[in-house]
């Protein structure tokens, strides 16, 4: 009696499991690759000119200029405004890449000329640009 032992996998088990393992890695090496390319797509990035951004007070209300620059790869959408420990405007503003907007906003309460205000900017991409070292002031 003649007894036969097979060592080793096949050649077509062995060519299947080598598909299986590249098909893997190939996902695998996307999925890295797509997370890499969009973390290299920036977002907006807003510029606030300060020289040119303050509060004005045109016969009785408050008007907000902004002098803004979308220096990003993708549109700006502002949809709040915050003048801290003042208040809260909710708007829809769009600013394309490589542009610069002027905007002019009512403000609903008084503001004290010469005083210096802190402003926040939320996108909604949800960056928030805080404009610490730009004050408003009043002209």
């Amino acid at each position: 009696m003649k007894v036969t032992l097979s060592r080793g996998i096949s050649q077509e088990i062995a060519i299947m499991v080598l598909i299986a393992v590249a098909v893997s890695i190939s996902i695998a090496f996307i999925g890295w690759f797509h997370s890499i390319m969009s973390s290299v797509k920036q977002p907006e990035i807003l510029k606030i000119y300060s020289a040119d951004t303050y509060i004005e007070k045109q016969g009785n209300a408050w008007i907000l200029r902004l002098h803004l620059f979308n220096q990003g790869s993708s549109p700006a959408e502002i949809y709040k405004i915050v003048i801290v420990n003042k208040e809260t405007i909710n708007v829809n503003i769009k600013i394309n890449p490589m542009t610069e907007k002027i905007v002019n906003i009512t403000l609903k309460k008084s503001y004290a000329p010469h005083t210096m205000y802190a402003i926040k900017i939320y996108t909604k991409s949800g960056n928030v640009y805080n404009a610490l070292t730009t004050y408003i002031r009043s002209k």
